[in-house]
Order: structure tokens, then C-alpha cells, then sequence
């Protein structure tokens, strides 16, 4: 099949309404974003929304943390006890408070639960991470068997839920049963904190609960002097 070549003056022509059609359609997109940016000009610089009836405004206000100065809480338990301690990869405790770790320490943290009222079928184990701690997520490659062979009466968790601060794991637990949950973290920044209570808390049974202490923890500079 043979093309014809196009006359000059047509292919002039074809020429002018494209760009013609080019023009047309920056000046249709360039309407709406006008039109856009003098809606958003218009809502910004409106006038504040006026109140045509008086009424009871209410605001609930929630903070989590530990105040500053003031009262710890202290070790509670309703139906759920639960302890806290710390240990090296051995399996050896640590004294965090007093002692400390060495910056960049790899330390292995173990919850113990023991239910002493009602079986629960929607236990959540949470465990907050005090300041200058980094978990050592498994999911990143970052397993230690350590850590399993830190406990003897595994908890069968159904769901383990990590985050930068904490560190949760849901599932059961039969009245007078004795579960361990363990995880490892590693000491990332130097300085004194202080570790927030672990809870252990039946999700739809929020009466029976337990709770640790607040225990203070240390992480020494290279420098430091050996304690």
C-alpha cells in the first residue's frame, strides 16, 4: 500500500489545530486550577464559624505516662499476677536498677502471668518499653533463641503486636495456669529510666487484672566507670 505524501498547505493546516487544541486544553485545566486555588483562597480566609445556639460543650482529655515527681504505682493484682525481670543470654538476672548494662547490651525481658481468678479466653500481656530500649524484632531477622529457651511454660500467644514502644501478645489462659512470655531487647542510648508497668488484663473482663511495679533502669556510656 502506497501513502500519499500530504500537500503542504493541508499539512500547514492540521498543524494550526493541533496547537489550537494544545491551547485549548492548557486553558480549560488551567480554569479549574484557578477555580480551585480561589475555592481554597475562600475557605481559608473565610470568617470563623458563628454559634447560633448556646450549649454544653464537652472534651475528654486522655494522657498516658508517668507524672513527673510524683507517686509510682506499685504492683497490683485482681485475679492475674504478674512479674518482671530481666536476664542476659545465659539466662543469668540482671540488676538494671543499680548495675546497668553497657550500651548496645543485648537484654532478654520476661513476663510471667498467673492467673489466680477466672479463666480468660482475651488476655492481653503489655509490656511498655522504658526510654533508650529498641526491641529486637524476630520479623527483621533478629531472632534469638535466647529467648525461648528463657522460658519453661511457654505462653501460646494468637497474636503478638510490636511497636516502637511497647510490646503485646493476646491469647488464653486457664484459671490457675502459669504462662512466660520473653522478648529481647537491645540497649540503644545511654542514660537513667524508668520502665512503666506490665499489665496483664482480660479485654473484656477489665476487672481482673494485675500489674509490676516501676522499676528504674540504667545504660552506661562506653566511658563510664565499671560499677
Amino acid at each position: 500500500m502506497i501513502e500519499r505524501e500530504m500537500h503542504p498547505v493541508l499539512r500547514i493546516i492540521t498543524g494550526i489545530f493541533r496547537t489550537a487544541e494544545l491551547g485549548l486544553s492548557l486553558v480549560v485545566h488551567g480554569f479549574f486550577f484557578i477555580l480551585i486555588f480561589m475555592v481554597l483562597i475562600a475557605a481559608i480566609s473565610s470568617d470563623k464559624p458563628t454559634v447560633e445556639k448556646e450549649s454544653a460543650l464537652f472534651l475528654a482529655l486522655r494522657a498516658e505516662g508517668l507524672r513527673a515527681g510524683g507517686a509510682l504505682p506499685e504492683a497490683h493484682s485482681v485475679g492475674l499476677k504478674v512479674r518482671r525481670s530481666y536476664h542476659d543470654r545465659e539466662g543469668q538476672p540482671l540488676d538494671l536498677s543499680t548495675r546497668g548494662v553497657p550500651l548496645g547490651t543485648l537484654v532478654f525481658v520476661k513476663i510471667t502471668v498467673e492467673n489466680t481468678g477466672h479463666s480468660v479466653t482475651n488476655l492481653a500481656i503489655v509490656d511498655h518499653l522504658p526510654g533508650g530500649f529498641e526491641i529486637e524484632n524476630p520479623r527483621l531477622g533478629r531472632e534469638d533463641p535466647a529467648s525461648e529457651a528463657l522460658v519453661s511454660k511457654p505462653f501460646d500467644a494468637e497474636y503478638i503486636d510490636m511497636r516502637d514502644e511497647r510490646i503485646a501478645a493476646f491469647g488464653e489462659l486457664s484459671v490457675g495456669k502459669t504462662v512466660e512470655f520473653a522478648y529481647a531487647v537491645r540497649a540503644v542510648s545511654a542514660g537513667v529510666f524508668r520502665a512503666a508497668p506490665a499489665t496483664a488484663e482480660a479485654m473484656y473482663r477489665p476487672a481482673q487484672r494485675g500489674r509490676t511495679g516501676v522499676k528504674t533502669v540504667r545504660i552506661q556510656e562506653p566511658w563510664d566507670p565499671a560499677p
